[in-house]
């Protein structure tokens, strides 16, 4: 018997393709009763009581989730993606783009090596195959991306998820020092302010990024347990090498018309970008250390004060580095008095729903969270390991396009395997200019 479910996505799928395209006449009449019939059945399935699989009842899933990797399932199997969870009007016009010729491979940077050469995907499905729209992908890439860098955090920096991949201008401005701040007139005229010196645009653009190539059978599509594990598997490394490949170009990028210019490259083409010069650490350890493998507490001390109060105020002013130079500051020690920042790993404090305090999990700095990122240097010399200032200057933006299968890998395809493949665009920049001459809001730490 054809559950109401099965039979509106019957009439959704028969629907999509004659609505494709320039619509006949003679097609109107059909269209019209097929309206009318996919209202009615969704009305039917919104009275009936919601029923959990033993599939969804044995992983938790909520029915949202169960129809992702249903709709998945049936994509990986047959290419089709059932309509409720395809992109309509204009977006369709962007995947029908993605599925003719190959753009120029110049806009490409792979996340990691891919395995298995070059794929050809099959003919019946255009030159790049097909993509999961993002009404799927976007789930679980936006959200997962945070785990690995902070720059992808939306509660760190400025994060901005687009659906198109089109040049954004934004909008930036000089420096807001509190020095730039003047009194309010009250006589003889209105009230004025004296802001930013100077403000000007900047154009975001979208750089695609590509994961690894991801082999598995046919067979683990078969039954929901085999979607649900394949999809959990993908996600982890599909998210891991994008965010590994787009993150460090986000810090380190050396730009350029197909790249991504990073943060710690704009900031260090700054006029007043370098805060301080690292001197070592070996006034606290009494040793002879210098400042061209480590930093000491007056170095950091230096940095701190380097940025002006006006952005050490604000709530997303924290400091950046990876986790060996966090560990080597976590490990510091006075030659008489012990650690010199015992509660650096005291998490910092949030107020909890219930009244009381939490640790938020992330070590403090000065009174500032200390944000792990792997993409930034190492202590070596000449290099810039640690930054600290007002991360919200910085925007990430994120366009997720899509995932894409590929039915016909040479030696692949005689086993029965299936490629997929995810793409996004990313790109980024200092939402600032050093135009108006106050220091900006970001400053770095260099090794001698």
């Amino acid at each position: 018997m054809i559950t109401p479910r099965e039979e509106l996505r019957t009439v959704l799928s028969e629907l999509d393709m004659l609505t494709r395209g320039t619509i006949e006449p003679a097609k109107q009449p059909r269209i019209n009763y097929l309206l009318a019939k996919s209202s009615a059945l969704k009305e039917e399935i919104k009275a009936q009581p919601q029923r959990r699989s033993a599939f969804a009842e044995r992983h938790d899933l909520t029915p949202q989730q169960e129809e992702e990797y249903r709709a998945l399932q049936e994509y990986v199997l047959g290419g089709r993606i059932a309509p409720e969870f395809r992109r309509i009007t204009s977006e369709r016009d962007e995947v029908e783009q993605w599925r003719g010729p190959a753009p120029d491979a110049g806009d490409y940077r792979d996340a990691g090596p891919s395995a298995g050469g070059a794929p050809i995907a099959s003919t019946l499905i255009g030159n790049l195959g097909a993509f999961v729209p993002n009404d799927i992908f976007s789930l679980f890439l936006v959200k997962s991306l945070r785990m690995w860098d902070p720059l992808f955090d939306e509660d760190k920096v400025t994060f901005l998820k687009t659906e198109k991949g089109n040049p954004l201008l934004v909008p930036v401005v000089g420096g807001v020092g509190l020095n730039s701040f003047q009194s309010p007139v009250l006589e003889g005229g209105a009230s004025q302010y004296q802001g930013p010196d100077t403000a000007t645009q900047f154009v975001v653009r979208g750089f695609t990024y590509r994961s690894p190539l991801f082999h598995f059978s046919r067979e683990a599509f078969e039954d929901m347990d085999g979607v649900f594990s394949v999809t959990e598997i993908f996600k982890q490394t599909m998210v891991q090498r994008l965010a590994l490949g787009a993150g460090r170009d986000l810090m380190i990028g050396s730009g350029g018309v197909n790249g991504i210019k990073g943060l710690i490259t704009i900031v260090k083409g700054l006029t007043l970008g370098l805060g301080t010069t690292a001197v070592g650490s070996s006034g606290d350890t009494g040793g002879t250390e210098t400042g061209r493998t480590t930093v000491g507490t007056k170095d950091l001390a230096a940095l701190f004060a380097s940025v002006d109060r006006a952005y050490r105020m604000s709530p997303k002013c924290a400091w950046m580095m990876n986790d060996t130079t966090a560990q080597y500051i976590r490990a510091l020690r006075s030659s008489s008095a012990g650690l010199m920042f015992p509660d650096f790993d005291a998490a910092g404090m949030r107020n909890t729903d219930d009244g009381g305090q939490g640790s938020t999990g992330v070590p403090m700095l000065y009174g500032k969270p200390v944000y792990v990122s792997p993409s930034m240097d190492d202590m070596a010399t000449g290099r810039f390991p640690i930054a600290f200032g007002d991360m919200s200057y910085w925007l990430t933006r994120c366009t997720p396009t899509g995932i894409q299968r590929f039915m016909e890998i040479p030696n692949t395809v005689e086993k029965g395997a299936i490629g997929m493949r995810a793409y996004a665009r990313f790109d980024g920049t200092l939402m600032y200019s050093d135009a108006g001459g106050n220091p900006p809001p970001i400053r770095l730490l260099q090794n001698a």
